[in-house]
């Protein structure tokens, strides 16, 4: 079925998409502070991606974390003081509406309903 909107990952109550910003926002702050932050537009939304690390590991080569799905960077909160033993970049899952862009234009591009 092709759907006619070209939204996905979106919220369907406007309570919904304010208690998951509501909880983003707190998740986050338990996070330490991004030494940047990037809004990357795609086709299908924007995806937000946030750069960590420690001065002293600014050379070190990155790495890049991936959320499961139905989750996004605040997952890492565990993991993040020990990860920033490198420079990681996380990305936004379903929240940024985009991080799969690229497989979604795969799927389109390959759909038989094209």
């Amino acid at each position: 079925m092709k759907r006619d909107d070209n939204k996905i990952g979106h919220f369907t109550f406007e309570k919904g998409k304010e208690d998951f910003q509501s909880a983003y926002d707190e998740s986050m702050a338990l996070l330490p502070k991004p030494n940047d932050t990037k809004d990357i537009e795609k086709k299908y939304g924007t995806i937000c991606a946030y750069y960590f690390t420690k001065e002293e590991n600014k050379h070190k080569e990155p790495i890049l974390l991936l959320p499961g799905r139905g989750a996004s960077t605040p997952m890492w909160v565990p993991n993040l003081e020990g990860l920033r033993e490198n420079a990681s970049h996380a990305i936004n899952g379903e929240f940024s509406n985009a991080v799969n862009a690229r497989i979604l234009d795969f799927v389109e591009k390959h759909s038989n309903d094209n």
